[in-house]
């Protein structure tokens, strides 16, 4: 009797933690896809507004890949 209630009790331990784990994954999949839609509506409503983020945010991007290139050039020279 005591070895079947350790059973259900794992069982039990192992629903929750599949439950856990599926809501989680749940919760993620709707917060991408809330982000996707903030995104349009922005894109949408505010287009001059969203193309001049866009430029900033891809100026921004390129910016730290010449930094980053930059760096590892010099680090990579160094070690030589």
């Amino acid at each position: 009797m005591a070895q079947r209630r350790v059973d259900t009790d794992e069982m039990k331990q192992r629903a929750k933690v599949r439950a856990k784990a599926e809501a989680d994954k749940q919760a993620d999949v709707l917060r991408s896809r809330l982000g996707e839609l903030a995104v349009e509506a922005a894109e949408e409503y505010f287009p001059k507004q969203y193309q001049q983020r866009r430029r900033e945010d891809m100026a921004k991007a390129f910016a730290a890949g010449v930094a980053v290139g930059v760096l590892s050039r010099w680090a990579f020279k160094r070690q030589r």
